[in-house]
């Protein structure tokens, strides 16, 4: 491997890095969030978290902008191709996992009824939980190319999903309850959002996953309901 080369796919690598680092930052505040149980966020918290989205999309951009540029300068081939192109394919998904953060922040801010919001918070965290576990060990497994936790986290999105059910069928029970119905719209439809866009984080997490697989074994395993017996 030429020295630009080398140097161009190592780049890529520590800005990823930086890139992760930011997108489970910025979750972690989310986390903080929903364990408060309060529709109204400190102001100082949603400018942190307006800052780290920023600095999500530049990153993106950044990204994608050196992968093609080293596709283009330095033809890389085989291993090499295959590390930059998951990059490429990761860069999208952390900043789909920020952008799903910080609307579901802005769906907390919209919710009307912080008594039914509270009556959902543990099961939010709950899920929420187990997506930043999954996103968390999805970059785990990019970075150092461990198999065991790339497959633990596709294993896991059927988890999340139930989960996802389990809120939304709480949530059509209790709306029966309420006596405000603007208001129980309102926060329903937020809540509702809110765990859609939990779920979908998981989604980005699997792919991360799947992205991982394909840099260190080249395999595709993206559209398969089941990995390969001989894989496992």
């Amino acid at each position: 491997m030429s020295i630009k080369k080398e140097s161009a796919i190592q780049a890529i690598t520590q800005d990823m890095k930086t890139f992760s680092t930011l997108t489970l930052e910025q979750l972690n505040h989310f986390m903080e969030i929903i364990e408060a149980g309060k529709a109204k966020i400190n102001k100082e918290t949603l400018r942190v978290m307006e800052e780290i989205e920023d600095k999500l999309d530049k990153y993106e951009v950044k990204i994608s902008d050196q992968v093609i540029n080293t596709i283009t300068l330095y033809n890389p081939v085989a291993s090499d191709l295959r590390k930059v192109m998951s990059a490429y394919r990761l860069s999208d998904y952390l900043e789909r996992i920020g952008d799903l953060t910080f609307s579901s922040i802005n769906h907390i801010q919209q919710i009307k009824s912080q008594e039914m919001f509270g009556k959902f918070t543990k099961l939010l965290e709950k899920m929420l939980n187990t997506s930043i576990e999954m996103v968390k060990r999805a970059i785990i497994s990019y970075n150092y190319a461990d198999k065991e936790y790339a497959v633990w986290v596709i294993e896991n999105d059927e988890r999340v999903d139930k989960l996802h059910q389990k809120l939304v069928e709480r949530l059509v029970k209790k709306g029966d309850a309420e006596k405000d119905i603007k208001q129980l719209m309102i926060t329903f439809l937020s809540i509702r959002n809110i765990v859609s866009n939990i779920e979908r984080i998981a989604d980005q997490a699997t792919n991360i996953a799947e992205a991982a697989i394909y840099s260190f074994e080249g395999i595709d395993v993206r559209h398969k309901k089941e990995l390969p017996d001989d894989f496992l």
